[in-house]
């Protein structure tokens, strides 16, 4: 596993689709085969100050529908699930969101706020699209600040950027409410991948930072050459 721990979502963006790309395999997947590592631990500081590396390469209706999922009480077509109808109306209406504000205001000091994101009887069975990549969210309190963390089963890195603003986004609407200051972001992804669609314009990116690669599209391809054996 890899720690990164940075001020700002573009460079901790860099330094996660270089960690996928640099020590990765290659294996099958649904519709593509992806490079995936181990798992990953990146921490977001709060600095949401101008962000160069996310202005210029950040695909700004990613963000909006990335955050739009945040929300969402149906499922999206483009992603096969929703996080809102999970967050604010899970199970027999529970708005998650709510009740957490509710325990962190009647005690500050706790560490047991977590959500859940996860329904056993619709997961695992074939009635969803897609199991959710977000399993988990949990909050806490310290020295009058809030701390999020954010438990992604799977995340792609190269849209991964998408993820931390919308992450960000909810992290600062419960800052706000509770009139407390923004904590850490700390996101912990158990199977960080990339797919091959995207590897080449991830290697770009990175190339212009400084950060050598690998031919990592030829191992796509002697992947490709024994599966078709």
């Amino acid at each position: 596993m890899t720690k990164i721990n940075e001020n700002k979502v573009g460079q901790a963006w860099l330094k996660y689709m270089y960690y996928v790309i640099s020590g990765g395999s290659v294996i099958a997947d649904d519709k593509e085969p992806i490079i995936e590592h181990d798992a990953a631990f990146i921490i977001l500081n709060c600095d949401d100050s101008h962000d160069a590396i996310i202005d210029k390469y950040g695909d700004n209706e990613a963000i909006k529908k990335y955050s739009e999922k945040m929300y969402a009480m149906e499922i999206m077509p483009e992603f096969g699930s929703a996080y809102g109808s999970r967050l604010f109306s899970y199970g027999e209406n529970i708005n998650q969101i709510e009740k957490a504000k509710r325990l962190l205001r009647s005690k500050p000091e706790r560490k047991s706020v977590s959500m859940v994101l996860l329904k056993p009887d619709e997961d695992m069975t074939d009635k969803m699209p897609r199991v959710p990549c977000l399993t988990e969210l949990m909050l806490r309190l310290r020295d009058q600040k809030l701390v999020m963390t954010a438990i992604f089963r799977s995340q792609n890195a190269y849209k991964s950027y998408a993820n931390f603003m919308s992450l960000r986004k909810m992290h600062m609407e419960i800052a706000s409410d509770l009139q407390v200051g923004m904590g850490k972001l700390e996101i912990f992804a158990r199977v960080p991948h990339i797919y091959k669609s995207d590897v080449e314009k991830a290697q770009d990116i990175l190339a212009e930072y400084g950060y050598e690669t690998a031919d990592v599209l030829q191992q796509f391809e002697q992947f490709e050459l024994r599966d078709a054996a």
